[in-house]
């Protein structure tokens, strides 16, 4: 089910996290909605990692990119909690 070198998966992925980042910026920025803004930009990071892990790309970053992926996407998780619970 999991390829760790797929690269149509891992562009499918970079392709996503370009598209989440210009939604933040475009819609959380220009609003001055940083809260939302902060949520698409950790989004597009944690894609953006996670597509690079995917496409095998600097394998000798994949501990870092691990790392920074999951704290962007813990960061996007909790923002996206805490909109879903009305806070």
């Amino acid at each position: 089910m999991f390829n760790p070198s797929n690269p149509t998966m891992g562009r499918g992925m970079l392709l996503f996290a370009v598209i989440a980042g210009g939604l933040g910026m475009a819609l959380g920025v220009g609003r001055q909605a940083w809260r939302e803004a902060t949520l698409w930009l950790g989004l597009a990071i944690f894609c953006a990692c996670y597509g690079a892990i995917t496409l095998n790309a600097l394998p000798q970053l994949h501990r870092l990119l691990l790392i920074v992926g999951l704290a962007a996407g813990g960061v996007a998780f909790w923002l996206a909690l805490q909109a879903s619970l009305g806070g």
